[in-house]
């Protein structure tokens, strides 16, 4: 088995899928080049080593490196992958691993190599919910029952999903070591560069826009959705966004409010998503939040009005 630095950080990226046929890096995947590249250029090549893994179709087997005994279509994979790696100035450890089950593979081949963090593609077979529980059964059973600390993203068109098992083990992307400010974070790409806040009739609206707009760093992109029969209340945003002088970026409503508010999302490249928390007859408003949270790219905030303390009501 391949063994990394133990002095290094280590990822382990599912790149390629299961391979059979042509040995063309865009034959094995539509999203396989994307997903190395992002997690290639976020990672910082003087901490981190970084193995990139395809399984093939076959019986169980030890995993092949370049240096092992390798057909012509695994030794064209492997030399397109070290020269996408060398295309983007980093040095990866390439892997193929015959298997009948890519995904208990993958996580078999983390255990082995003790990574810290696993980079996978969003599934377009499964949900993220079941990708997510899926990968989590393994790996926790690979670990007796017990989930070892790992930290595994979820990359895809249009999501970059990051959870956690047994605490993770997150390593720094590229430019977090070396950020001494938000500024600097910001300028390596990292962090919320913009924020889309949903309004809808039922929230209060201009207290949570208030709360937003007090909240968010002014470097921050702010977009608000709002529906388009209040005018009023949008004229009263807007003169209170042009008031503390805070550039906002306002848009309709458009079409169903949960698909609509992802595909808005994605759009405007929103590193967070904040929608107002439903009322307690809100019935509907919770079946559109709840597509938003199972279907957006980024993070969703939830924002809950205040009611009445309990010990008030008591």
């Amino acid at each position: 088995m391949t063994d990394f630095d133990r002095n290094s950080a280590s990822v382990l990226a599912a790149a390629f899928g299961v391979h059979t046929t042509q040995p063309d890096l865009a034959l094995a995947g539509p999203e396989a080049a994307p997903l190395l590249e992002k997690a290639l250029a976020d990672s910082d090549p003087r901490t981190t080593d970084v193995a990139v893994m395809t399984a093939k179709s076959g019986s169980e087997g030890e995993v092949l490196t370049e240096h092992g005994d390798l057909d012509a279509y695994d030794q064209e994979l492997m030399t397109a992958v070290v020269q996408r790696a060398e295309k983007a100035g980093k040095h990866v450890i390439p892997l193929i691993v015959p298997t009948n089950n890519p995904l208990h593979a993958l996580l078999k081949t983390a255990k082995e190599l003790q990574v810290q963090e696993l980079v996978v593609g969003a599934s377009n077979k499964y949900t993220a919910d079941e990708q997510v529980d899926q990968i989590s059964f393994y790996w926790i059973n690979l670990h007796g029952g017990e989930a070892a600390p790992l930290t595994v993203r979820v990359l895809g068109p249009n999501r970059d999903v990051q959870f956690d098992l047994g605490g993770g083990n997150r390593i720094p992307r590229l430019g977090e070591s070396r950020a001494r400010s938000i500024a600097d974070l910001r300028a390596a790409g990292i962090g919320v560069q913009s924020v889309l806040l949903a309004l809808d009739d039922q929230a209060p609206m201009l207290d949570h826009f208030q709360a937003v707009l007090t909240m968010l760093d002014p470097e921050v992109k702010l977009h608000v959705v709002i529906p388009a029969a209040q005018d009023d209340a949008t004229r009263s945003l807007r003169e209170q966004a042009e008031q503390v002088e805070r550039p906002v970026e306002f848009h309709d409503w458009q079409g169903e409010h949960g698909p609509a508010l992802v595909k808005l999302a994605q759009n405007l490249h929103a590193g967070m998503i904040i929608v107002s928390n439903p009322t307690e007859d809100g019935s509907g408003q919770i079946a559109w939040i709840n597509h938003v949270v199972h279907h957006a790219h980024c993070p969703v905030l939830l924002a809950h009005a205040p009611g009445v303390p309990l010990e008030v009501v008591g």
